[in-house]
């Protein structure tokens, strides 16, 4: 039986091993479910905030800044894999605009890429596929090596929106990154 205080302890590196800090002691949520707390309401002629108090973000900005960018982190995991930086939890930013919501690995000053890194790229399929969103391909445009963007039109109960998934990469590693709109957006990157 652990004591107290090695419960404490055993708490306190848990939350330690993730960075940035800020993040530690958000539980983690999985991509899909995030994007569906995510997704508009239908009908909604505007982007923002509407998930539940329950979603599992820490604002970095507390209020949209002038432009109406609000951002925040999140202990987002794909496929139950978390994103990592020399071997610490790596939280997610999430980003939302008037006009597009962002959910990437890494935030604001730790762009997710390269050796040191694991769990930045990921396909369409693991981040949104065995989830209650109802997707449908919109477009898909593969620009050589492992780049490629695929825009789907989502659904789930109330909610509609679209995702346009871009996988960037080369021979040192690769990124991804989710974006979501209420309308359809170009398969470019």
């Amino acid at each position: 039986m652990m004591t107290p205080v090695l419960a404490f302890a055993a708490a306190a590196v848990a939350q330690q091993s993730v960075s940035p800090p800020e993040a530690a002691s958000l539980r983690p949520i999985e991509l899909s479910e995030l994007v569906a707390d995510l997704l508009p309401a239908e009908g909604s002629q505007q982007l923002g905030w509407t998930a539940g108090a329950e979603t599992p973000v820490v604002w970095l900005t507390p209020d949209p800044t002038p432009t109406g960018e609000h951002v925040g982190l999140a202990r987002v995991t794909v496929g139950g894999r978390a994103s990592t930086f020399e071997g610490r939890e790596l939280a997610w930013s999430v980003v939302v605009r008037p006009d597009l919501i962002k959910i990437e690995p890494g935030f604001p000053s730790v762009y997710c890429f390269g050796a040191a890194f694991t769990g930045c790229g990921f396909t369409a399929e693991e981040a949104l596929g065995g989830s209650s969103l109802n997707l449908r391909q919109v477009c898909t445009d593969d620009f050589g090596g492992f780049s490629r963007v695929t825009v789907y039109e989502l659904s789930a109960p109330g909610r509609h929106g679209f995702v346009r998934h871009t996988l960037s990469g080369d021979a040192e590693g690769s990124n991804a990154w989710l974006e979501i709109s209420l309308t359809s957006l170009a398969c470019e990157i």
